[in-house]
């Protein structure tokens, strides 16, 4: 797999997360928090505060609220650096369903995937909300591109 189709891939999907974090930054979607994000949120600060295990953290995605509380205290609080991480990360899933749809199909459909992918507007929406559903991208694809490259 050469290296030039990849990084396109993820250069592509990372400038269309920046330009959409941009455009949003000034609107109350940028600050507010909702039901979910709030809870995450809240969460991640408990986290943040000492306690390690809170009960609340099973009740929904498990993982996102520790995800959370890494980069508020790598980054600080700033929801324009997490809506940040979170597009870098969404852009790698991007390069993850160019690998699958390479390994499985070939170069050009790996390509043509790839791209689909940094462009689907609901990825890019899914990166920007503070919820965890953007990292099923990046692990379900990490999971199917294991089974393939195992089975081959």
């Amino acid at each position: 797999m050469g290296v030039i189709a990849p990084a396109l891939v993820f250069l592509f999907a990372l400038a269309l997360r920046l330009i959409f974090i941009h455009q949003m930054k000034d609107t109350p979607f940028f600050t507010e928090f909702g039901v979910d994000p709030a809870f995450y949120r809240g969460l991640a600060l408990e986290i943040l505060g000492g306690n390690l295990f809170p009960e609340e953290v099973l009740w929904q995605h498990p993982f996102y609220p520790y995800f959370l509380a890494a980069v508020y205290k790598l980054f600080g609080q700033d929801p324009y650096i997490l809506r940040v991480v979170q597009a870098l990360i969404g852009s790698a899933g991007c390069v993850l369903v160019y690998a699958l749809g390479t390994k499985a199909f070939g170069r050009a459909a790996g390509t043509v995937a790839g791209f689909f992918a940094a462009s689907y507007g609901f990825f890019i929406f899914s990166e920007f909300t503070l919820e965890a559903d953007f990292l099923s991208v990046l692990f379900g694809m990490a999971a199917l591109l294991t089974e393939v490259s195992a089975r081959r």
